[in-house]
């Protein structure tokens, strides 16, 4: 836990950040921000303005607002009675949670052009369980499985507000590109393929495309190379051997298909930025 300022009490642990307490912001106007990751602002009592690209939005109790990341709060005031929950989340763990998997495409496109959801009492307490639940299990980083335990609350939340979203509101329908239906099937197959494939061209045969094809649909539908998908995919799973298991970095690098424990090693050093040890060691 950490205070900014002296005006707002923040818990983050680089990929979550929660804050809730902003007794030193209430009934003033804030300069813009720029906001960096995905943030969701909930209003439980009281009311909040903001202005996102000249288009001014006014929220009250129950309101939920979603920013999307590079975007600047301008012009924001709160009443001196809110209270609020506020949740960012880095683009990278939007990422890693496949939180903007393909079949979500629509939903994103929708609530980037329209971020303020309605909610219902009890939707909006529900939303206030999940908070309470994430704050108390950011306390005890010492669990067991700790990252994995997160992760899957997330996940769960994630699907309630799909259902919240579905009950409120009209989404816009359209039919998937082939090329949307490709990267879907590429991201079951490479979540149901263990240990993780790394040559990109294993993919695309199986997706019976070729290699150059398969790179284009990934960049036009993720934004993000074939390759790099790939390895953050070998990245998770490495992270969590080294985590989660008792095996020896050899029996990591056999179970993982990696060449000897040196290239492994180099791998490792290279996208992570640490040794294995270190990582096992939590340093």
């Amino acid at each position: 836990m950490k205070t900014m300022a002296k005006d707002l009490t923040v818990q983050t642990n680089n990929r979550l950040t929660f804050i809730d307490d902003i007794t030193g912001l209430k009934n003033f106007q804030l300069r813009d921000l720029h906001l960096s990751s995905y943030v969701v602002v909930h209003i439980l009592e009281g009311r909040a303005s903001f202005c996102v690209h000249h288009q001014q939005y006014e929220l009250a109790k129950n309101d939920m607002f979603i920013c999307h990341p590079d975007i600047v709060l301008e012009r924001t005031t709160v009443s001196l009675d809110v209270e609020l929950r506020c949740t960012a989340l880095s683009p990278e763990y939007v990422e890693e949670l496949a939180v903007l998997a393909s079949e979500n495409w629509d939903i994103r496109r929708y609530m980037e052009e329209r971020p303020i959801l309605h909610l219902s009492d009890e939707d909006s307490l529900v939303c206030q369980q999940y908070y309470t639940l994430f704050k108390s299990k950011m306390r005890h980083t010492d669990i067991p499985h700790h990252r994995e335990l997160m992760n899957a609350l997330v996940q769960a939340f994630i699907y309630e507000f799909h259902n919240m979203l579905t009950a409120h509101v009209c989404l816009p329908t359209s039919p998937r590109s082939s090329a949307e239906i490709l990267f879907q099937r590429f991201q079951r197959l490479l979540e149901n393929t263990n240990p993780k494939v790394r040559n990109m061209g294993y993919y695309a045969e199986q997706l019976n495309i070729t290699p150059k094809y398969f790179s284009t649909i990934c960049k036009r539908v993720s934004g993000k190379r074939a390759n790099e998908l790939i390895t953050a995919a070998v990245l998770k799973e490495v992270e969590n051997a080294l985590r989660n298991t008792s095996m020896s970095i050899k029996e990591i690098t056999h179970r993982l298909d990696f060449p000897n424990e040196s290239f492994f090693c180099a791998f490792v050093k290279k996208h992570l930025g640490r040794t294995p040890q270190s990582i096992r060691r939590g340093t």
